[in-house]
């Protein structure tokens, strides 16, 4: 909805806003830049508008701030960044660009090579910048990005990860920053997580999980609320946000934006229950995320099944920025495209990412009719994707996870220890458990027949360690969460030790990754190439300049840091 001044007339959408006649408008709060979500991409953007000297205003929708950001791994990728040439990892701008162009392919306006450079030229800067004001980095090496194997890409990674954090630094602002997923209590970096779930198998992997939990219990033992990955990400970027401050507004829902003479010079926001007009003098920043939680959204844009309770994203993601970009004439892409993410439910209800149980051996994914489709140890996004287009075939969505005992005995599950196989995720209906496969098919509404012939032509590449169907383990990546003593293929292993569990695995996704097309500044772009004065975007809320593919860890976290941190940057050089 836009909201301008005096004279009230009706858009085509059946809201009502206003036409200014006198640009006399009355604020009831003046800011110079307001910032529409509280991810990580809405706090870096906070942090260098502030440092520019703009008055600046965080609205979170929610009564909690991080939004996804906040429960996910915390990566950052930022190719070419100081710290990897600190620790003797090599980059240039030009492997950067020579990656990223072969993972995206060709330009499109929304992954143009402006939006190319500006990525890898302000990466950099942006570490720097946060790092000089107090944020914490760490080197996520050994990482690889998900498409190593194409030309520059990077078998060691060039994503950047977070120290730990005391959330207690944050006040009564803890309180608000959004729960981790994963493992409650485990102060555990992505660095060590491959290790970490090898505790049963390898001596680095029994070591790594004492010099884990050794940590997480010293840290808990002298009180500290010790946070790490997207928690301590948004904890301290959140800290110097208040530091410097910047006002946040929890449970503030934006309503409108405020437009006079074309321009966005505002937002009207609910707060305590009231209508409040805020000055925006240089500009608005829609940091907002996707339309993830939004049904007819995504059943209007997106192909296959819509079931919203396979989501990561929190709620708050609703689509509300489309209904304001588009009713001042953005243009926008992909939004058929998501960052997808196979997930699970468990018996507790959560719903959980589903990364190295698919991609351990003694597993396989099959969908209706029980036939594989997809390398289980692909990266996520591939793989939500093929199950959305296998879907159009048979129904892939949901798919079963296949395991047998000897995954179980071997590596953790979802919260479960390895060997420890809790009564209640059985009963609760996580785990489907059976003596055969067989009867593991008739349990889950599969043919028996077609589940033994998969399972059997599966354990003959075990066997041979090479996967004719998929080619299972052939990248860095496929062989990161996989199991080095199982040989000769670290992410093969046979399904064949009693009992078997079927475990159903959902469409879920990390954000979608269509909306507003915009500049190398974030600047908000109409359909001639125009910009839209004092309207910016970044993240979820835009189209992704890295379009349909996903390069590495924290791909979206990076982009939306880097652009909101342009964003800021154009919008303090702007004309109130």
């Amino acid at each position: 909805m836009l909201h301008v001044a005096a004279e009230a007339i009706q858009s085509n959408y059946g809201v009502w806003y206003w036409q200014s006649q006198r640009g006399d408008i009355v604020f009831d709060a003046n800011f110079d830049f307001v910032v529409i979500g509280s991810g990580a991409g809405a706090l870096a953007a906070a942090i260098a508008a502030r440092k520019q000297g703009l008055k600046t205003l965080i609205l979170e929708k929610t009564d909690k701030v991080g939004g996804t950001s906040a429960i996910s791994g915390g990566a950052v990728w930022i190719p070419n960044n100081h710290l990897m040439h600190r620790a003797g990892q090599g980059d240039s701008r030009q492997d950067a660009l020579t990656y990223i162009n072969a993972a995206v392919g060709p330009e499109t306006p929304a992954t143009s090579m402006d939006l190319r450079l500006a990525f890898i030229d302000s990466g950099p800067e942006m570490v720097q910048f946060l790092e000089a004001e107090g944020m914490q980095w760490r080197v996520m090496i050994p990482y690889p990005e998900y498409y190593s194997s194409l030309p520059k890409g990077d078998v060691k990674g060039r994503s950047l990860e977070v120290d730990s954090f005391d959330m207690r630094a944050l006040g009564p602002w803890e309180q608000r920053v959004r729960g981790a997923q994963g493992m409650p209590g485990l102060v555990l970096y992505n660095t060590e997580a491959r290790d970490f779930l090898m505790i049963r198998r390898t001596i680095r992997g029994f070591y790594t999980a004492g010099k884990v939990g050794l940590r997480s219990f010293v840290q808990k033992i002298i009180g500290r609320h010790t946070a790490a990955v997207g928690q301590s990400l948004i904890g301290q970027l959140l800290k110097i946000t208040l530091d410097r401050g910047v006002q946040i507004w929890p449970s503030s829902p934006v309503l409108e934006l405020i437009v006079e003479g074309g321009k966005v010079v505002g937002v009207v926001a609910e707060r305590n229950g009231r209508r409040v007009r805020i000055a925006a003098n240089h500009g608005v920043l829609i940091a907002s995320g996707g339309f993830s939680r939004n049904t007819s959204m995504r059943q209007e844009f997106q192909q296959g099944p819509v079931d919203l309770s396979w989501s990561l994203v929190p709620e708050g993601a609703d689509g509300d920025f489309y209904q304001w970009v588009t009713e001042l004439g953005a243009a926008t892409a992909q939004m058929d495209l998501a960052w997808w993410m196979p997930t699970m439910i468990d018996d507790k209800g959560v719903t959980r990412f589903n990364i190295w149980e698919r991609s351990h051996p003694h597993s396989i994914v099959v969908d209706s009719t029980a036939q594989r489709f997809v390398s289980e140890s692909t990266g996520y996004l591939e793989f939500g994707a093929a199950m959305e287009e296998r879907n159009k075939t048979v129904p892939a969505v949901p798919s079963w996870l296949i395991i047998d005992s000897q995954h179980r005995r071997s590596y953790p599950f979802a919260y479960m220890p390895p060997g420890v196989t809790p009564q209640a995720a059985v009963d609760g209906g996580f785990l489907i458990r059976a003596d055969t496969v067989e009867k593991l098919a008739t349990k889950i509404g599969l043919d028996p027949g077609a589940l033994r012939t998969t399972v059997d032509r599966f354990n003959g590449f075990a066997t041979t360690g090479i996967d004719e169907d998929f080619n299972r383990g052939y990248s860095a990546f496929e062989r990161h969460y996989s199991d080095p003593r199982q040989k000769p293929n670290p992410t093969l292993g046979a399904i064949e030790s009693a009992p078997f569990y079927a475990i159903k695995i959902g469409l879920g996704d990390l954000g979608t990754k269509g909306g507003a097309i915009t500049d190398s500044d974030g600047r908000v772009l109409r359909e001639d190439g125009t910009t839209i004065p004092g309207l910016y975007a970044v993240g979820n809320a835009t189209a992704s300049m890295l379009g349909g593919s996903y390069p590495a860890a924290g791909a979206t976290i990076g982009a939306a840091m880097v652009f909101g941190y342009r964003a800021a940057l154009a919008a303090a050089n702007s004309t109130a």
